[in-house]
C-alpha cells in the first residue's frame, strides 16, 4: 500500500521517528539522550532533551523543536505509566508558550495525545453525563463529548491559519516527517497533511457515543458520489452542524478547492480518490454500484496519471 508522509504523532513517538537532525549546538546534547534512551532512564533523557528544546526554540529551528518536545513528552509518559493525561499536561504547556509557526503542529500532537486519552478511558467517558463536571477544568472528570469537543477545536486551531500553512511545504517538518513510498507532490503543504490527519480523525465518527435524532446521514444520490465539480458545488443541509460525516465533506472540499487548479494534479486526484472509497465506507453496502459508477468516472477523468 503506498504510503504519504508519516505522523509521529500518530505513532505515539514510537521507533519510527525519522534520523535526528541536529543544530551544531545540540549534537552533544542529543548524544546525552540517546544514552540515557538506551539505558533506560527516562529522568536523564528529558534532563538532556531540555536544552535541546530552549536551543531551538530560541534559534527557530521548529522542526527539532518540536521532535524533542515530542520526545519529552513521551518520556513523561512512560514514568507516569503510560498515562495519557501526563502526555496532555506536557503537550498542553508548550502550546500555550509556542511561537505561532509551531503551534499548528503542537495542536496536532495534542489532539492525536487527547485522541489516545479518549481509547485509554473511552467507556469510563461514555458513562458520565454531560453534566458531571460542570465547567471544570480538570479535563479527569470530562465526559467523552466534551473530550471529542476539544480534539475537535485542537483540529480547528490548527488549521485556522491556512493561508501560512499553504506557503509551507510539508518538507519544513522532516524531522518529525517520515517520508513515505510517494513522492510531496501528493501532500505538498503543512496545510495538505494537516488536513488530511483531520480527515482521519472525523472519518472515525463518534466512536460510540449516541447519535443525535438529526444525525446527518448523506445519500448515495446526493453528489457525494457526483463529479469533482458537483461534489464542490454541494452544499448539505443538515441541522447536525456538528456532524463528523459532514466535517469530513467540507474537509474534503476544502483541500480540492486547493488543489483545483494545480499543473500537476497529483494532490488534487489523490483528494477526489479519497473521497470517493471513504464514501464507499459510509454509504450502505446496498450502494456499490454507485461507487462502481463513481470510480469509473474518476479512472476516466484520471487515466494520463499513474
Amino acid at each position: 500500500m503506498p504510503l504519504f508522509r508519516i505522523s509521529l504523532l500518530t505513532l505515539a513517538f514510537s521507533a519510527f521517528f525519522s534520523p535526528i537532525i541536529q543544530a551544531a549546538d545540540t549534537a552533544s546534547d542529543w548524544a546525552k539522550y540517546e544514552e540515557a534512551k538506551k539505558n533506560a532512564l527516562p529522568k536523564s533523557a528529558i534532563t538532556a532533551l531540555d536544552p535541546i528544546i530552549e536551543k531551538t526554540l530560541a534559534d527557530g529551528t521548529y522542526d527539532e523543536a518540536l521532535k524533542a518536545i515530542l520526545l519529552k513528552a513521551a518520556q513523561v509518559t512512560a514514568i507516569d505509566g503510560n498515562n495519557m493525561s501526563a502526555q496532555i499536561r506536557e503537550l498542553r504547556a508548550y502550546f500555550d508558550k509556542a511561537p505561532a509557526q509551531l503551534k499548528p503542529m503542537l495542536a496536532t500532537a495534542l489532539a492525536h495525545a487527547w485522541q489516545s486519552y479518549y481509547n485509554q478511558n473511552r467507556w469510563q467517558l461514555l458513562r458520565r453525563s454531560a453534566s458531571s463536571a460542570g465547567d471544570s477544568t480538570d479535563f479527569l472528570t470530562w465526559d467523552a463529548t466534551r473530550v471529542r469537543s476539544e480534539i475537535d477545536s485542537l483540529y480547528t486551531f490548527a488549521l485556522g491559519n491556512a493561508a501560512a500553512l499553504k506557503r509551507t511545504p510539508v518538507a519544513t517538518f522532516n524531522a518529525v516527517l517520515k517520508p513515505g513510498s510517494l513522492p510531496d507532490a501528493y501532500r505538498p503543504t503543512l496545510y495538505d497533511f494537516l488536513i488530511h490527519d483531520a480527515i482521519a480523525f472525523y472519518s472515525l465518527g463518534e466512536q460510540g457515543a449516541s447519535q443525535p435524532e438529526d444525525a446527518f446521514e448523506p445519500e448515495a444520490k446526493s453528489p457525494l458520489l457526483g463529479t469533482l465539480e458537483e461534489f464542490l458545488a454541494w452544499k448539505p443541509q443538515t441541522t447536525d452542524t456538528a456532524s463528523p460525516k459532514l466535517k469530513v465533506i467540507q474537509l474534503y472540499q476544502e483541500v480540492l478547492r486547493f488543489h483545483k487548479n494545480d499543473t500537476l494534479a497529483l494532490a488534487l486526484s489523490d483528494a477526489d480518490f479519497q473521497r470517493i472509497l471513504w464514501a464507499g465506507k459510509i454509504l450502505d453496502s446496498s450502494e456499490n454500484i454507485g461507487v462502481q459508477g463513481a470510480l469509473h468516472k474518476f479512472i476516466e477523468r484520471w487515466k494520463n496519471y499513474e
